[in-house]
């Protein structure tokens, strides 16, 4: 079965619930991929923070309902997407030399 008929079935499956057990499906779906997104950042990331930093941290997190996974990732997230795109300059063998042999 290809993928756009399986998506299609699945579709019409959802399309038959009542809008009460769509919205706890979506709200499965969410938490599921919360969960999946915190099981990568605690599998590749490893931060060393003072007591009070963590304190502090979790404080934020509750305050926002979230788990303190959930709060680094949104705000790490965050601020990446304002991270402006570093301009790279790409240089010829021969202008690198230019550039490196330039008296400081």
């Amino acid at each position: 079965m290809s993928n756009s008929i399986a998506l299609q079935t699945v579709m019409e499956y959802v399309e038959a619930l009542s809008s009460v057990d769509q919205d706890l499906l979506i709200e499965l779906i969410q938490k599921r991929q919360i969960e999946k997104q915190r099981a990568e950042v605690t599998e590749h990331i490893t931060l060393t923070l003072s007591q009070q930093d963590k304190e502090t941290l979790e404080k934020a997190a509750a305050a926002k309902n979230k788990s303190l996974s959930e709060y680094l990732l949104e705000v790490a997230l965050n601020l990446a997407k304002e991270t402006p795109e570093i301009e790279q300059i790409v240089l010829s063998n021969r202008d690198w030399e230019i550039v490196t042999s330039a008296p400081v």
